[in-house]
């Protein structure tokens, strides 16, 4: 009976406590929904934000445009390059999962939003204040740099902010992949001459800039295709694999193999060296021999080693990110 007594007591301190502290407004910070809110956007951006790819992409783009453009890699330029592409990554890929969410229900449940890790309106609040950072940096580097840089900066946003809300064209581009890929992926050549540009004003005249644009658009697409290869993807998602097959699929990494290729012969051709075409060459060819191999081989063995392709994609993308930086250090040499 004593020690019933001493646990009622206790039980009692504690409740006047829990009334006294919930009267002065006082939580527990486990309890704070702030706290929750921040536990599931770092969770979010574990899952669908690679922000170390994100910057190893928009660091290498960023030296290779300074480097074939002006040779030196600046302070400002290189540091405008590098937040204003976080910036783009990070929102574009927060806008596809916004986009996606329809079919992501279906295909990939167990992905964040599908599974309410964060609610729709808090993502469309982050694109907002990532859209306003990309404007804010638009407007710094008109102050800072140049207008023609700040007017690139502003037309990859707004480029950015059409892809989103796709303008009424929706149910096209979700029956056609070919669509999505013809009016979604230049953007990559256009943010590529808007850093080239960050260095040298006149760039959107150089035939340098069109040819590295070219160079990294063929690595982006390439990736972008070879990571969707797996022939059990649901339907819903609209993969090239699964939607036109093998043939038309090749096709499309072949076709981007030839726009890389030639913005690699004349990139060569501009800079008096043939570092762009042998960097370019080498991984390219290793990419279609090895998805040659890969529909080669029947379903089953397909739907397992469908990731070594994916694999090769990304990391030639990030060779390809890097190869004026590599050219640059490993022989001295001026690659402008």
């Amino acid at each position: 009976m004593r020690l019933r007594g001493v646990l009622r007591a206790e039980a009692d301190v504690e409740n006047q406590q829990l009334i006294a502290s919930e009267e002065s407004g006082s939580r527990h910070p486990q309890d704070d929904p702030r706290v929750d809110s921040a536990r599931a956007w770092l969770r979010f951006g574990r899952e669908r934000v690679p922000l170390l790819v994100f910057a190893l992409l928009s660091g290498g783009t960023a030296a290779s445009s300074l480097l074939v453009m002006s040779c030196a890699l600046t302070v400002k330029p290189l540091l405008f390059g590098f937040v204003f592409q976080m910036l783009f990554y990070t929102n574009l890929r927060l806008m596809d999962e916004l986009k996606d969410v329809d079919k992501d229900r279906i295909g990939h449940p167990e992905r964040p939003l599908p599974r309410g890790l964060l609610t729709i309106d808090a993502v469309r609040g982050a694109v907002q204040l990532l859209t306003l950072a990309m404007l804010l940096c638009a407007v710094l580097g008109y102050m800072m740099l140049s207008p023609m840089a700040a007017a690139l900066m502003l037309l990859v946003t707004c480029q950015l902010l059409i892809m989103y809300f796709e303008c009424g064209c929706a149910v096209w581009l979700e029956r056609s992949p070919i669509l999505v890929l013809l009016t979604h992926q230049p953007i990559v050549s256009l943010m590529t001459i808007c850093v080239c540009t960050l260095a040298q004003p006149t760039s959107y005249f150089s035939l340098k800039a069109y040819s590295l644009s070219a160079l990294l658009q063929a690595g982006f697409l390439t990736y972008e295709v070879c990571r969707k290869l797996d022939p059990t993807a649901h339907k819903v998602l609209g993969t090239y694999l699964v939607t036109y097959g093998r043939v038309t699929t090749f096709a499309i990494i072949a076709v981007a193999n030839a726009v890389g290729g030639g913005g690699a012969y004349l990139l060569a051709t501009a800079t008096d060296e043939r570092w762009p075409l042998y960097g370019f060459v080498t991984p390219q060819l290793l990419i279609v021999m090895s998805t040659l191999i890969l529909f080669a081989m029947p379903e089953a063995h397909r739907s397992k080693r469908h990731k070594v392709v994916e694999l090769l994609s990304a990391l030639s993308l990030l060779w390809h990110v890097f190869l004026v930086p590599i050219a640059a250090t490993a022989t001295g040499m001026d690659v402008c």
